[in-house]
């Protein structure tokens, strides 16, 4: 200690080699007290890759448990409701049928009588008589088992221009449908052919070959003349 203070003393490079000896044994004193207790760290862990730290690894083996699922009742379905309608259930009705119409009323055939003056476009037929016969005459005579109807007719004109008749314009037609054609040959006087002027008539009789049985008799005149314009004439001859 004299030699220290003798040293500081001394100078300044005295005190300098006080100062280095301090320090120096400053330092000798902390290597012994390291020496004599040693730290107390905890030892650094080594980690190998892809190793779980020891407190995740711990977590990943025991994961947290989620809670266990209670059986909660579900609630009911919501229902629809739907506004109440008046509509009435649809019907099996039958569709309307076209049911037919009755045809409409035809016109009374324009027929006349034996002994009636009938016209139609100016002229004017009139059966006089109605009668049968078996023969013409001697040479002339209808198919076995059949007779002549003969009628005695009259044809008349009121038309402004003269006006054709023919025998062969009448025709004969029976109640089952029937239709006879005049014959060439009748009882004298027959009925001919030709013009008659206005106010002009001609006269005669008509044949035809008929079965005996046949009934219902209705004689038509009509002059067969294109663009004449003449309309048939009916009788009914009541046989």
């Amino acid at each position: 200690m004299h030699r220290i203070r003798s040293l500081w003393t001394s100078g300044r490079n005295g005190k300098i080699m006080i100062l280095v000896g301090g320090l120096l044994g400053i330092c000798v004193v902390c290597s012994v007290l390291t020496t004599l207790f040693p730290s107390q760290r905890p030892a650094p862990t080594t980690t190998q890759p892809g190793a779980q730290p020891p407190i995740a690894a711990a977590v990943a083996t025991n994961p947290p448990q989620a809670p266990a699922a209670t059986n909660t009742p579900a609630p009911p379905p919501a229902t629809v409701t739907r506004p109440a309608t008046n509509t009435p259930a649809p019907s099996n009705t039958p569709r309307p049928t076209n049911t037919p119409q009755p045809p409409p009323p035809t016109a009374t055939p324009n027929v006349g009588k034996v002994g009636e003056a009938r016209e139609a476009a100016g002229v004017v037929v009139t059966v006089n008589g109605v009668n049968k016969a078996q023969a013409i005459n001697q040479f002339v005579r209808p198919t076995p088992g059949n007779v002549y109807l003969v009628a005695d007719v009259t044809v008349g004109s009121n038309r402004d221009q003269e006006t054709p008749y023919n025998l062969l314009y009448f025709k004969l037609k029976d109640d089952s449908g029937r239709e006879y054609n005049t014959s060439l040959f009748a009882p004298e006087p027959s009925f001919k052919s030709g013009n008659l002027p206005k106010g002009d008539k001609a006269r005669g009789n008509l044949a035809f070959e008929v079965p005996p049985d046949a009934k219902g008799f209705v004689l038509t005149y009509q002059p067969l003349v294109l663009l004449g314009g003449f309309q048939p004439i009916r009788i009914d001859l009541g046989q």
